[in-house]
């Protein structure tokens, strides 16, 4: 239909040709006799019919022959070329859909990006709070040991002081038993002890207590697992005495033990236990200072 149109339009628009003289026979064209000598009107007249009739007879057959080859001309080409415009808008049309695909892939990759940062702060958000949780579950249970441990501490009591010795006025040994009279265990990490001549009390009102001298502590030998539970006794003795004193005299035995509770906490117990000339335990004054529980 197109091609029915375009020609139908050409032919309208292009001008029509002059008709070409016809030749006689013999291959002359026909003239038009004429006399010899003209009259000036009629060489007038001529002159007018000749410049006039030059366009129809030269110029407009190249005129048209030109203006009827560039429409044939322009019409093929524009026929011709459709199918180069539909591949261009078809290669437009591809990229068009190819730019949307990529914007909508990057809106995509952006929103999970964001799903997967969100997911990491959240997962940071719930490690903090375990980790909140834990610890207070564990100061809870601290606190709670701790309160126990507390109520239920250990307690280091030094009982039945006696003297060792085979026969009177020897030298001799003084054995003596610690009990843990608390709920929970302890280590017993240390027992110091002297002995000294009992202090004969001169002023009015002075108490009555044993004389310890700094850094003449002797120790007792420890196991290094010396441990003792609760309501547990364990016995323990002293090196060998040698009588380097008056035995006409009462004399003291008086120390201090060191322990350490389930807390890692250390504690200590004072002992006093006077004896009299004879090696014979005796009533011993009650003196915090020397007999204590801490």
């Amino acid at each position: 239909m197109l091609n029915v149109l375009f020609a139908a339009i050409l032919a309208v628009t292009t001008p029509s040709q002059p008709p070409i003289p016809s030749q006689a026979k013999g291959g002359q064209p026909q003239q038009t006799h004429a006399t010899n000598e003209p009259s000036v009107g009629n060489q007038d007249n001529g002159a007018a019919n000749n410049r006039v009739a030059a366009p129809n007879l030269t110029l407009s057959p190249e005129i048209s022959i030109v203006t009827g080859g560039t429409a044939s001309k322009a019409h093929k080409e524009s026929t011709e070329d459709w199918p180069s415009w539909l591949l261009v808008i078809f290669t437009a049309g591809l990229f068009a859909a190819a730019f949307v695909t990529y914007l909508t892939i990057r809106h995509q990759a952006n929103i999970m990006a964001g799903t997967l940062e969100q997911m990491k702060i959240d997962a940071v958000a719930r490690a903090k709070e375990f980790e909140t949780q834990i610890k207070l579950t564990n100061d809870q249970i601290k606190l709670a040991r701790d309160e126990f441990n507390a109520t239920h501490r250990p307690k280091i009591r030094v009982r039945q002081f006696r003297n060792a010795s085979k026969k009177a006025g020897e030298d001799f040994e003084i054995h003596f038993v610690c009990a843990n009279v608390g709920d929970s265990p302890c280590d017993i990490l240390e027992i110091s002890y002297q002995t000294h001549t009992r202090q004969i009390l001169t002023a009015k009102g002075e108490i009555d207590r044993p004389v310890l001298v700094p850094g003449t502590f002797k120790n007792v030998l420890l196991h290094s697992d010396t441990n003792l539970a609760a309501g547990e006794l364990c016995e323990f003795q002293t090196e060998l005495f040698k009588l380097e004193w008056n035995m006409d005299k009462d004399w003291d035995f008086a120390g201090y033990i060191r322990y350490r509770d389930s807390r890692q906490i250390e504690r200590f117990t004072g002992f006093w236990q006077r004896f009299n000339r004879l090696g014979f335990p005796v009533a011993t004054p009650e003196n915090p200072d020397f007999r204590y529980v801490d």
